[in-house]
């Protein structure tokens, strides 16, 4: 699903319920609520009535070859306390040895509603919910051709200069037509912003599956931003499995971008 798509998307989920649900009542400046670069996602929303996007660039060596892909989602705020996000990699090259493979990736809806601000002395809360539609091509070796689930709390805390991000999921993973494998996930990041616009952040990511035939997971990445303006954030990260079922060391960097307010404008 391309950009366009998935705007044509948002465009229906306003049309149908933003405008006729949607109380817009904070009226604070626009400005971006990244997701990126890490596993772990805050509890904040993306303000109501804001279209943001977000694209980024990642780079792997399975074992044997070698991967890339860029991908980008878009994020509308409904309400004060719910968004909808879609994302999807609009490349994916996948290649061993004299072989190799290039399509679209899989796409993912993902909304997420927040319960509470953050107080001085309560973290927010957050629900979210990701299912995971298979458009990648499976006989490719870009995808499994399965419909993933993903069910997640999410709590996160500031503290002076420190920013503290928390998930517990449990994970619901296609392996076959009528039948799934599951997972507990969780993950937890730690940033600090070393100056006004540069933060390094630290995420520690990892998934036991229930399965015991199939290993669990355990990454760690660091990585920082750079925040150009409160819309602008640019993003780079590095990460690295030291489990034996964990991925290959991975690099990545993006962008992520609050276009504007297509409703509930401030007053």
């Amino acid at each position: 699903m391309n950009l366009l798509r998935r705007v044509c998307l948002l465009s229906v989920l306003l049309a149908c319920s933003g405008f006729a649900l949607a109380q817009c009542t904070e009226s604070e400046d626009v400005h971006s609520v990244p997701t990126r670069p890490t596993f772990s996602t805050g509890a904040e929303t993306t303000q109501c009535g804001v279209i943001e996007f977000d694209a980024g660039a990642t780079f792997t060596s399975p074992s044997g070859g070698r991967y890339w892909s860029v991908g980008d989602s878009s994020r509308l705020g409904i309400t004060d306390h719910l968004d909808m996000r879609v994302a999807s990699d609009s490349i994916d090259h996948l290649s061993f040895q004299s072989t190799s493979s290039r399509g679209i990736g899989d796409t993912v809806l993902n909304p997420k509603y927040r319960f509470n601000k953050e107080s001085a002395w309560m973290p927010s809360f957050a629900a979210a919910y990701a299912i995971k539609l298979p458009t990648a091509d499976a006989t490719l070796g870009l995808g499994t051709g399965q419909r993933d689930q993903v069910f997640s709390l999410l709590a996160s805390k500031s503290m002076g200069r420190y920013h503290v991000d928390f998930n517990a999921s449990a994970l619901k993973l296609g392996i076959a037509p009528n039948a799934s494998d599951y997972a507990a996930a969780w993950s937890s990041d730690v940033s600090y912003a070393v100056t006004r616009r540069w933060s390094a952040v630290a995420d520690l990511y990892s998934t036991t599956f229930l399965d015991d035939e199939v290993n669990a997971t355990a990454l760690l990445l660091v990585g920082g931003s750079y925040q150009v303006n409160p819309r602008l954030y640019i993003d780079a990260a590095i990460d690295s499995g030291f489990t034996q079922g964990s991925n290959e060391r991975r690099l990545q960097f993006g962008v992520t971008y609050a276009a504007g307010r297509l409703f509930g404008r401030k007053k």
